[in-house]
């Protein structure tokens, strides 16, 4: 080198040090903010690499002061990029896959969603930015736009968890209540627990929106009159109805849909539909069986396969058996509507006298406002079993309303854990037919452990909470809660050092793994103040934490009420009948008086006075063959031939244990 070249040295050191850093910054850059690959800069530094070396044979000695920087700055950015792009590879997982995912300068950069942003923070932690979609709307919860929100649209579900006073339900009402007044929407509310804010504000709401607002609670004087029992199909009606009951087996809930939906499809045929619910209830009591009989026996002629049903039926309702089968489930049916919802469920007589009741499909396309109170604390059973109805109430509802055109929906279910037990299969339901049926379903609870610790049906959360698109947590105290929803809300890979120590002292050396992260610490969902939650939705932004503003409406205007003047347009026509007429009284036949004489006969007794007939016929002569009893018509029975009914049942019973070589009547039960 010669002195002249020498003089420069300092020059093309401290150039070569400053282009080495840029080009550090330059690779950290790429890295970290684009997904343009290190190896772009490879080619550079080659390139940078070999002109130095052809300017050094020419002597160029004056082109080296511009090559010199820009040398040292494509090779320390290539050294050092190679270096993080190994480092990435070699993590695995989700930074492997962006780091393998980068593009040659001449390829066309890869397609993003607008506002979606994936980067690298320190750590090696890969960060994925989503904005909200612009096509999604959304209610937010605090007074930006741009703060915290869950969606409003169909079938994007939202699920709301609190402790007691977290302030759960005001961040459910300011959830649902946007998307009522936004989109027009019907909201149907279920209180478990009576909850004076709810009604509060669903009566300004409704009073704001100008729309009907309507009351079902069985305490309340003011209270509207509700019927559940509609449709074109008696059998679906009442397995909406019986949804709730409970029973000791299956085999007892499965004879009392059998025995009810028996008693609907008769008053189908006969005319009486849609029936009351106290008729129903009525019609279904045993005691009252031969009034459903007489009624199929009238409509015989236009339904004989019914009749022939219900007579077969009459034997079954009048034995042990079917006492024992059907007690229970009509006792626990007549209890909880017929007794405890029966103001409710009675129809009420409008202006002109007709009985009329609210049809949910009617105040579903009224776009009404429906709140149904269950007071579950001091009608526990009760109010799970009606809550049930309820829920396949709004199920078929929100499907029939949709034939005359859009009918959207919002429906929110307040304390589910009091009532999961019987109400999961339902809400479930709900939940994946909200699409479909224009609806969106909000269900509070006050603890996510409710779900599986009082159904014991081991993931059913994890069914349902597939189902939801945004979640809205409030404090949450039990560790199992608190974990579950840490891993809820996702995690994210990061690099985690350790140091190695001699005494306490660090020696310098250690090692690093790749671990994963919670988005959000379980100790948070514990230390969350009243009135403040964690939103999370699977839409865009990640989980954030905020105060959930309450939901504030004027309150100085008139409500809309359907009060007992004229039929509103959310209420449908019932029957009048409460019950069923009393079957015509008729002549006894005599073998209807012999069965009756039998059941106070010992049974060989019975077996021998009811088989009396046969055995003629078998000491008959043979060239004489034994003619058939005249034809005769059904008997008609009503309450007080139950004992009839039952004694022929009993001669009947004994004909079936007797000798194969003996024949029998059938007791008096024929056409029965």
């Amino acid at each position: 080198m010669t002195p002249r070249a020498l003089e420069h040295a300092p020059y093309y050191v401290l150039a070569a040090v400053i282009a080495a850093a840029a080009g550090v910054l330059l690779a950290w850059w790429l890295r970290r903010r684009t997904m343009v690959s290190i190896r772009n800069v490879y080619l550079l530094a080659a390139a940078a690499i070999g002109v130095d070396v052809a300017l050094l044979y020419e002597h160029v000695a004056i082109a080296l002061r511009v090559m010199v920087p820009l040398t040292a700055f494509t090779i320390a950015a290539a050294a050092i990029g190679r270096r993080w792009r190994l480092s990435d590879l070699g993590a695995g997982e989700e930074l492997r896959a962006h780091e393998r995912a980068r593009r040659w300068l001449w390829q066309p950069a890869v397609t993003r969603a607008a506002g979606e942003r994936v980067h690298i923070v320190s750590q090696g932690q890969l960060m994925r930015d989503r904005a909200w979609p612009a096509s999604e709307p959304f209610v937010p919860l605090t007074a930006r736009l741009d703060g915290p929100r869950v969606p409003r649209s169909s079938g994007r579900h939202v699920f709301c968890v609190g402790a007691t006073g977290s302030g759960k339900t005001t961040s459910a009402l300011r959830a649902a209540a946007g998307r009522a007044v936004k989109d027009r929407t019907a909201l149907l509310f279920v209180d478990q627990k009576g909850d004076p804010l709810a009604e509060r504000v669903l009566r300004a709401l409704a009073a704001t929106t100008g729309v009907p607002f309507i009351v079902l609670d069985p305490d309340a004087a003011d209270s509207d009159r509700w019927q559940p029992l509609w449709g074109e199909r008696p059998a679906e009606v009442v397995a909406r109805v019986l949804a709730g009951i409970q029973t000791s087996e299956p085999y007892y809930a499965d004879v009392l849909r059998q025995h009810v939906g028996l008693v609907a499809s008769v008053l189908y045929a006969g005319g009486y539909w849609p029936p009351s619910m106290a008729l129903l209830i009525a019609a279904s009591q045993r005691v009252h069986y031969a009034r459903v009989l007489e009624l199929a026996r009238a409509h015989r002629t236009v339904h004989p396969d019914l009749y022939e049903r219900v007579s077969a039926h009459a034997a079954f309702v009048v034995s042990a058996e079917g006492e024992k089968a059907l007690a229970g489930g009509l006792v626990r049916l007549d209890l909880v509507m017929g007794e405890a919802w029966r103001t409710v469920l009675t129809p009420r007589t409008d202006s002109t006298g007709t009985p009329v009741a609210v049809s949910i499909a009617d105040a579903i396309s009224e776009r009404a406002i429906v709140l149904w109170r269950t007071h579950v604390d001091r009608m526990p059973d009760e109010a799970k079993t009606i809550t049930a109805v309820i829920l396949n109430d709004i199920h078929a509802a929100a499907a029939h309303a949709q034939a005359a055109g859009p009918a959207p929906w919002t429906c929110v279910l307040d304390e589910f854990g009091a009532v999961v037990e019987t109400a999961a299969d339902q809400v479930l339901a709900l939940l994946q037919r909200g699409r479909t049926h224009d609806g969106q379903v909000h269900v509070i609870t006050q603890s996510v452990a409710d779900i599986e610790a009082l159904t014991g049906k081991t993931g059913l959360l994890a069914s349902m909470a597939d189902n939801f698109a945004g979640f809205i947590v409030h404090r949450q105290t039990a560790p199992e809660s608190r974990d579950w929803l840490a891993k809820l809300m996702g995690t994210d890979a990061l690099w985690q050092s350790t140091d190695r120590t001699s005494g306490q002292v660090g020696t310098g050396e250690g090692s690093r793994r790749r671990v994963r992260e919670f988005r959000v610490g379980s100790d948070t969902f514990a230390e969350l103040a009243v009135g403040h939650a964690v939103v999370h939705t699977t839409l865009g932004p990640r989980p954030a934490l905020c105060a959930v503003r309450p939901l504030q409406l004027p309150d100085d205007r008139a409500l809309q009420r359907i009060g007992t003047a004229e039929r509103s347009p959310s209420e449908m026509i019932v029957h009048p009948a409460l019950q069923l007429p009393a079957a015509p009284t008729r002549t006894k036949r005599k073998t209807t008086a012999a069965a009756k004489g039998n059941a106070t006969k010992s049974p060989a007794a019975a077996t021998t006075a009811a088989n009396a007939g046969g055995r003629r016929a078998r000491l008959a002569p043979r060239d004489e063959p034994p003619q058939p009893p005249p034809a005769q018509p059904p008997p008609l029975v009503d309450e007080v031939h139950l004992d009839e009914l039952r004694a022929a049942d009993v001669a009947r019973s004994a004909d079936a244990d007797a000798p194969a070589t003996s024949s029998s009547t059938n007791g008096g039960l024929n056409g029965v």
